[in-house]
């Protein structure tokens, strides 16, 4: 008896005003908008977890630190609920002890009942969700970045003039190697958020690639009629080309699944690459190499990222083609010789043939260079 007058004792009288003591403030909006976060709202939210993810950041090593800050998203995100569920359960199970529940706890019993008691508003699971997609958008950007830099820095300014063949022979290292991260990124979404790695098969390089070259075909007649054309060309892919958000809001990042995060991956590095588009110019060589890195990308990004819409309204898989479509675009502004934007095949002096970059991308994946090089991008189904 004694035992249990103590265990009531700790009950306080007033429910409601015990809670308010133990549970994190509610968001000061009507509707609680997490897409118009208050500032107090995101001080408190941010400001623990900053500190987290910074010290990861500064302590860690790279490839752990990336990980880790992945494990916060999904520990925030499963904390929405976990946390909820725990405490209903616990102040419901002390509250009927000896006892006739009162005030907010005059529900029925059920499970469900409490958690809405507690959490009716689903203010604490709001708030815990809102970490999770701030955390969870820092790792995105953070491979973007990663992928960026090696894109930007192999892809374009790596590419020499005089080292680069005038027919090229396939993708260029930094290419697959951004793929390569989109890989490790899909496998460690995989592994923490659950599902499969990959979206879709491996590319065959048959298909066409929906690119606007096909806009123009190489003729006999070149000259003054091909450089208009040519400059039509390029006022028409300006007019379709779609605008992309490139970088996400931390309440934009609502799906935690590969796909998702590596299409948000890639954006962001192949948005990069746009940008340093921009301050360079192309010989004939840099361009026709930059043509294949970009069909070579284009193909293999339904292999990462499924071909269906995310929680922000847009595409994933489309919206990195149409990134991959301005890189060309812009390529083409800066390139030296005219006459070889938006050309779509290769004339090989050789074997007096044209070659177009599909059959160059289908030669690669089937030469002896590609077999180590090939399962370093592509994800196998049983990982």
């Amino acid at each position: 008896g004694e035992d249990l007058e103590e265990e009531e004792d700790i009950i306080p009288d007033d429910p409601e005003e015990y809670l308010e003591e133990i549970t994190p403030s509610r968001l000061e909006t009507n509707d609680h908008d997490l897409e118009n976060p208050t500032d107090e709202e995101k001080n408190k939210v941010e400001d623990k977890l900053y500190e987290i993810v910074k010290d990861v950041h500064d302590n860690a090593s790279v490839v752990m630190s990336s990980d880790l800050t992945l494990v916060i998203a999904e520990m925030c995100r499963q904390a929405s609920q976990d946390v909820v569920d725990g405490i209903s359960q616990s102040i419901a199970g002390t509250m009927g002890v000896g006892r006739k529940a009162s005030g907010i706890f005059q529900a029925s019993s059920s499970k469900e009942s409490e958690k809405q008691s507690f959490d009716g508003e689903e203010t604490v699971s709001e708030r815990f969700n809102v970490a999770a997609y701030r955390v969870l958008c820092v790792y995105t950007i953070n491979r973007g970045c990663d992928a960026a830099s090696v894109g930007c820095s192999g892809m374009l300014w790596a590419s020499s003039p005089e080292r680069l063949p005038s027919i090229p022979t396939g993708p260029s290292p930094a290419a697959w190697q951004m793929l390569e991260i989109a890989k490790m990124t899909a496998i460690d979404c995989a592994d923490v958020f659950g599902g499969f790695p990959d979206a879709g098969p491996v590319s065959t390089f048959t298909g066409d690639s929906g690119d606007f070259s096909s806009l123009v075909k190489r003729s006999g007649g070149l000259g003054a009629h091909m450089d208009a054309m040519k400059g039509l060309q390029l006022d028409v892919e300006r007019m379709f080309t779609e605008r992309v958000q490139i970088y996400p809001t931390g309440f934009q990042m609502k799906e935690f699944t590969p796909s998702a995060v590596v299409a948000v991956m890639l954006r962001t590095a192949v948005g990069a690459i746009v940008e340093h588009v921009r301050v360079r110019s192309f010989t004939t060589k840099q361009y026709r190499q930059l043509q294949i890195d970009v069909e070579f990308l284009r193909q293999l990004v339904p292999h990462y990222v499924k071909d269906e819409f995310l929680a922000d309204g847009t595409n994933g898989c489309k919206s990195v083609h149409t990134l991959l479509n301005d890189v060309l675009t812009k390529a083409g502004e800066r390139c030296l010789d005219l006459d070889v934007v938006g050309t779509d095949e290769f004339f090989d002096e050789s074997s007096s043939q044209y070659i177009t970059p599909t059959i160059l991308l289908q030669r690669f994946m089937v030469s002896e260079d590609s077999d180590e090089i090939i399962p370093r991008f592509t994800i196998e189904r049983n990982h």
